[in-house]
Formats: structure tokens, C-alpha cells, sequence
């Protein structure tokens, strides 16, 4: 009988240390379990650049017509050309009358010839003080010169300083007015930024013209892409944007040659020439047109990964746990959207993202 409970005792006690291990177990796998979150799909999001562009379709035609147009108002002095001539890129077609402004660049370079010679007539001063007040600055720091005669050297010393600083500045602004001036003159001679064929001439010598409209009409011998841009876009473009032309045989550069002022009455667009570098292009093609603003360097992520509120956020994954990213939006390309808030190398998650909250565990699967 006592053999027999021993045996019993040991049944019951190998009994209950199964019992406490796969209980101890069980717990194990529940908290494994528990630390294995809800599966998502993540993106490492990098710095891409941001090609910034107006894009619009053109149409190929010959260069025909050149409106050839003053940057100021003004009475036509000489006429150099006639209807059917010839003309060279460069040639002055037209010249504006020159007199009013030849006085003024006489009298713009006689305010830098003035304005000059003050300017070396103050440094000759300055120079002079500076010299006499390294000497006075010796004597009064031996006690030889009495300190009230000293100041007022000093006072004097600044104030001619700032005399020369001033006269600096009105030689500067005399310089700049002269090369305005230059450049107006220089403007009277009208001259073909085309090679060609005269058109037509439209003022005669002694005729008021209005700037920006049109003196001389030429026929050129290159292609022209003639593009209609909104009121919208209009100034953000100049004569020096970068354009690219796309075309069925591919892609060439182009040059903006004209700008209009006034828009079309049926389509409210303002007319914009591009001239295209090449010569091996089909007359009526239909191309796009990329008006090239410039580049941006930026984050671009999947729309469907952005979340709106009161603010716009993204949920990204940082060491297996759910992190919310405040974004700011820039913008939209097609199914995407360039944002700032998030750095390169971001977990981004693409997958998922509706069925965790901040703070969460996720485990990260394959796509």
C-alpha cells in the first residue's frame, strides 16, 4: 500500500508539471502572438528631382512672318529697307529718332563725369584726414594734444567716411543711369533678329510708332512651333525660358522669339512663338510644347498613402512600430504627390495603412 501511494504521488506530480509546462507554453505563444502585429507593405521613400514645366501642344509652321517690333515709343527717322529685300540677322532695318536721347546720354555721362570727380575729390580728404589723425592719435596719447581737439578730428574723420560712402553711391547710380541710357539709344537702330526676305513695312520715315507694335514684317526660312498659353501662365515665362519640343521623330530643343501682349478675342490665350533648332521637322505636325520653369528635389509618394484631416499625415513604420508623419503637400504628379515632412530612407507604408492606428506593432511583409 505504501509503495502504491508513492506511485501515485509521483503520477500526480509528473501530471502537474505537464500541465504547468504547456500552460507556460501556451502563454509564450499567446504573447508571441500578441507581438506580431498586423501585416503591412512598406516603401523606403527617396529624394527624386522635381521637373517643374507648363506643358501645352504647338503646331509646326514654316517661319514665315517675322513681326519685328520698338521696345520704346517713337518717330521713325530713317527707313533702310524696302518690300522684297533680302536682310541679314542683325541688319538695321530701322532707326528710331535719336536726338533727345543722345542729350541724355550726354547729360547722364556728365552726372558720372560729376559724380566722379567728387568721389576722388572726397577720397583726397579722407586719405588726408586719415594720415593727419594717425599722427594726432600719437601726440594725444603722449598727453600732447588735448583730448576735446582730438574728438573733433575724429568727428571730422567720420563725417568725411561718410561722405565718401555717399559720393560712392551717387557714382554707382550715375554709372547705372548711363548704361540704361546706352542701351535706349542703342535700341533706336532696329535691327532683324532673323535672316529672310522683307514682308512689308509699315511706318513710313517721320511716323510716331508705340512700342511693341509691329514696324517690319519678314519672311524667315526656319520652323516655328506657334503655342496659345493661359493668362494664367503667361508671365511665368520670358524670352529666356528653356523649351523643349516634342515631335514624332523625338525630342529638340526650342527658343521663345515672341511673346504676345494682347490675347487671341476666340481662345482669351496669348499667342508665344518658339523657334525650333532644326530643319528636319513636317509642316502642320502637332507636337507638345514644354515651357521649362526649372528642378526641384523632393519626396514623391503614392496619393492613396495620404491621409486628411486637419492636417495631412502618412504612417510610416520605425522599428516595427507605427509612426504618424505630419506632411506638407507641394505637388501633384498624376498618382502621386510631392510632399515635405518625411526624410530619405522613411519606411512608408503603402499597404495597410487603414487598418492601424500610431503606436501599433506591424509586421512588415514582402510585396
Amino acid at each position: 500500500m505504501k509503495r502504491r501511494g508513492i506511485l501515485v504521488a509521483a503520477a500526480l506530480l509528473a501530471l502537474s508539471g505537464t500541465i504547468m509546462y504547456y500552460g507556460n507554453f501556451s502563454g509564450e505563444a499567446l504573447q508571441q502572438t500578441e507581438r506580431v502585429g498586423k501585416p503591412v507593405q512598406v516603401e523606403k521613400v527617396e529624394v527624386t528631382v522635381n521637373r517643374e514645366a507648363l506643358d501645352y501642344i504647338g503646331v509646326v509652321e514654316p517661319e514665315k512672318y517675322k513681326q519685328i517690333s520698338s521696345k520704346y515709343n517713337g518717330k521713325v527717322d530713317q527707313v533702310h529697307i524696302k518690300k522684297g529685300d533680302t536682310i541679314q540677322k542683325g541688319q538695321v532695318l530701322i532707326t528710331m529718332e535719336q536726338k533727345d536721347h543722345q542729350l541724355e546720354l550726354v547729360a547722364a555721362q556728365a552726372d558720372v563725369d560729376a559724380s566722379t570727380a567728387q568721389l576722388r575729390k572726397v577720397k583726397s580728404a579722407l586719405d588726408y584726414s586719415n594720415e593727419n589723425l594717425d599722427r594726432m592719435r600719437t601726440l594725444y596719447e603722449s598727453g600732447a594734444l588735448a583730448e576735446q581737439q582730438y574728438d573733433l578730428m575724429v568727428m571730422e574723420n567720420q563725417t568725411l567716411q561718410s561722405d565718401y560712402q555717399s559720393a560712392e553711391e551717387l557714382v554707382n547710380k550715375a554709372q547705372a543711369n548711363w548704361s540704361y541710357k546706352s542701351n535706349v539709344l542703342s535700341d533706336t537702330k532696329i535691327r532683324a533678329d532673323i535672316e529672310g526676305h522683307v514682308v512689308e513695312v509699315l511706318y513710313k520715315e517721320g511716323e510716331n510708332i508705340a512700342a511693341g507694335y509691329p514696324i517690319v514684317v519678314v519672311r524667315g526660312n526656319t520652323y516655328v512651333m506657334h503655342v496659345g498659353v493661359s493668362q494664367k501662365d503667361i508671365s511665368k515665362i520670358s524670352l529666356e525660358t528653356e523649351v523643349q519640343v516634342i515631335l514624332n521623330h523625338g525630342s529638340i530643343s526650342g527658343q521663345i522669339t515672341n511673346i504676345g501682349q494682347v490675347p487671341n478675342q476666340e481662345t482669351r490665350t496669348y499667342p508665344v512663338e518658339v523657334l525650333l533648332h532644326t530643319e528636319d521637322t513636317q509642316l502642320g505636325a502637332i507636337g507638345k510644347v514644354d515651357f521649362l520653369l526649372g528642378q526641384t528635389q523632393g519626396i514623391k509618394i503614392p496619393i492613396n498613402t495620404l491621409f486628411s484631416g486637419e492636417e495631412d499625415f502618412v504612417y510610416t513604420v520605425v522599428d516595427g512600430i507605427v509612426v504618424k508623419k505630419v506632411v506638407r503637400l507641394e505637388e501633384v504628379d498624376e498618382k502621386y504627390v510631392y510632399v515635405q515632412g518625411l526624410v530619405s530612407g522613411d519606411q512608408l507604408i503603402v499597404r495597410g495603412m487603414k487598418r492601424v492606428k500610431p503606436g501599433e506593432s506591424v509586421t512588415v511583409v514582402m510585396q
